[in-house]
């Protein structure tokens, strides 16, 4: 996920909740099947997963597809050669 400045060796700091909001990354289950982390999207046009890597097409969604698991609420560096 070098795109959102993720690389190997980092921890994610995530926090299990239950709903998103906005724009946030976060891991989820849609129809009880884990998906890697996404960048959640709700706006206007409904719900939506978008990968970090643009070769990934985005998924949309309706409310009853997906459950949030958890929040990615910040990210430890370590300092190697990326």
């Amino acid at each position: 996920m070098q795109d959102c400045n993720l690389f190997d060796g980092d921890v994610i700091i995530i926090r299990r909740c239950q709903t998103g909001t906005a724009e946030e990354t976060a891991s989820a289950e849609i129809n009880h099947k884990p998906i890697k982390l996404q960048r959640l999207i709700i706006d206007r046009h409904g719900l939506y997963l978008l990968a970090q890597d643009d070769s990934v097409p985005a998924i949309y969604l309706r409310n009853q597809d997906i459950q949030v698991l958890n929040l990615v609420m910040g990210v430890e560096h370590y300092l190697t050669e990326h």
